[in-house]
């Protein structure tokens, strides 16, 4: 019977996902809208038939089972036929049940993944899943109410249940992890992530794994392919320095000597930073106004460059820092770096410092 059921979904959503779209001419566009109505007109119409049935046989069973006595006192009703029936009930009354309950998650469940752009393989596999699991639970049900012995059925379930788990463990985390991935979108296709020191770009998403195209920890690309487990995203810290917005804020240090003129050096690494950064100033300012409940405290100067000084022991540290876009990073970071070096050396009265000796010699001391 469940078989049966089975096959009719997978059918029904097979057709419903091959179904071709057109939309070339405005016939067609009503023609589809109209078929499209009508389907849902029909869907709609059977799964109110089936809960209403449901509901009616429902209403039976507490009749019978309320009116137990007064219906037993009839001569050609015996308790064994009247068990029966209400077991018949209680049996059609849980197939009807679960196929409403399919028919109503086939149609939600594919909605959703649809929206989040899954594939028809995807869509069709993850359906068939959840189709098989509630049945596999309408099943134990109706064993149940076949068995008289609760406690045959519970030891069966759990010994059964056991043996899946442990044969299918892997698969199955993979299968949540691929559902949470999906549903809760802890990242997409095309972001930057980084997992248990694994960073890369996300290229594919299938059910049992996530593919990275991998790169160094400074986001240089490595020309190699990984493939994630999609279970190690459920239980261990994941980064994505795309999302909530696909800008990272980006710092460049730069070590001048203490003989140079820092009030210069922060006006003219402003200058650059605002020179270079333009287009991405205006692009953060709108995504910041739109995404305010990921930035707090939100203003203009919130995502403007900033140049910050430091003291270090033979050095004054100038600190840059900028948003930018994830995928840019290294691209504008070089130009930032040419345009100050080129900035530098126009001028005296800034001067880079680095690692040296310094020999200073006393000329009032004699030497031998």
């Amino acid at each position: 019977m469940f078989p049966k059921l089975f096959k009719k979904n997978k059918k029904n959503i097979k057709e419903k996902i091959q179904k071709p779209k057109t939309t070339e001419k405005n016939n067609d566009v009503s023609l589809e809208y109209s078929l499209n109505t009508h389907f849902n007109f029909k869907s709609y119409f059977r799964k109110i038939k089936l809960l209403v049935f449901s509901l009616i046989l429902l209403a039976s069973i507490i009749i019978l089972f309320l009116y137990k006595e007064i219906i037993l006192t009839f001569p050609f009703i015996t308790e064994t036929k009247f068990d029966f029936t209400l077991r018949l009930l209680l049996i059609i009354t849980t197939i009807m049940f679960f196929k409403f309950i399919i028919e109503t998650i086939n149609e939600s469940l594919e909605k959703k993944l649809e929206k989040n752009n899954a594939t028809e393989e995807q869509i069709f596999l993850t359906i068939t899943l959840w189709n098989y699991g509630l049945g596999f639970l309408a099943f134990f049900i109706v064993l149940s109410i076949l068995i008289k012995d609760w406690k045959v059925v519970l030891t069966s379930i759990g010994i059964i249940g056991a043996g899946i788990a442990v044969a299918l463990q892997h698969f199955i985390m993979n299968f949540v992890g691929w559902m949470m991935i999906i549903f809760q979108k802890p990242f997409r296709i095309g972001d930057r992530i980084e997992i248990k020191g694994i960073r890369g770009d996300v290229f594919d998403i299938t059910l049992n794994f996530t593919r990275l195209r991998k790169l160094t920890q400074d986001d240089q690309p490595t020309g190699i392919e990984v493939l994630i487990p999609n279970e190690t995203f459920v239980i261990n810290p994941l980064q994505n320095f795309t999302h909530p917005t696909k800008f990272i804020w980006d710092r460049i240090t730069v070590s001048i000597t203490y003989e140079s003129d820092t009030e210069l050096a922060k006006k003219v690494f402003k200058k650059i930073l605002e020179k270079n950064l333009k287009e991405e100033l205006l692009l953060a300012e709108k995504v910041a106004r739109r995404k305010r409940r990921y930035i707090k405290n939100y203003s203009a100067d919130t995502i403007k460059p900033k140049v910050m000084l430091s003291l270090n022991d033979s050095s004054i540290d100038v600190s840059l820092l900028y948003l930018v876009l994830a995928h840019d990073k290294n691209q504008k970071r070089t130009k930032i770096i040419n345009d100050i070096i080129l900035a530098v050396s126009k001028t005296d009265k800034i001067e880079f410092a680095y690692p040296h000796m310094q020999l200073v010699f006393d000329k009032n001391e004699k030497h031998k």
